[in-house]
């Protein structure tokens, strides 16, 4: 299922009915304990992507995902907190300092594009006021990806 999710948002494609179909699938299981991180990411960061925030499924998924922040590889996180980010769905369950914690343990293998995603998500928790803050060096890494791909996408332009 998420690797369908995946191939759609990735193709650009839209298809609701479909991911309706996923969020009902999912929403009918006694347990999602059996998803690995990778297909929880993958899920929600397809939905996120296409636009489709179906509470349901990012609801259910919260409690899974939080029990199994520590087999969450970093891009699985930042695509946690992007996806749910986009989405507007705060999850006060899940993103606590136990988040925050397995975030800033994979802080020194951030790509750029996670950066960018992490800096997403620390302006939502921040426009929410949740008091969920990512350390200080790690707030001023994403800003700075952030600041220096922008500048070189405005000089590569006006070249």
């Amino acid at each position: 299922l998420s690797n369908t999710a995946w191939a759609f948002a990735t193709a650009g494609q839209s298809n609701p009915e479909l991911l309706k179909k996923i969020g009902d699938h999912v929403a009918g299981l006694d347990s999602l304990d059996s998803f690995k991180p990778q297909e929880l990411s993958n899920t929600v960061w397809a939905c996120a992507t296409v636009g489709y925030t179906d509470e349901r499924l990012f609801s259910a998924f919260a409690p899974v995902i939080g029990s199994k922040l520590d087999e969450c590889s970093e891009q699985e996180l930042t695509n946690i907190a992007w996806a749910y980010s986009v989405a507007n769905l705060p999850k006060q369950d899940l993103f606590i300092e136990s988040y925050v914690s397995a975030i800033t343990s994979n802080e020194k293998v951030f790509s750029t594009e996670d950066l960018f995603q992490l800096h997403q998500w620390q302006l939502w928790q921040q426009e929410l006021e949740s008091g969920i803050e990512l350390p200080q060096s790690l707030q001023e890494k994403c800003r700075n990806a952030l600041t220096s791909a922008s500048y070189s996408n405005l000089n590569y332009k006006m070249t």
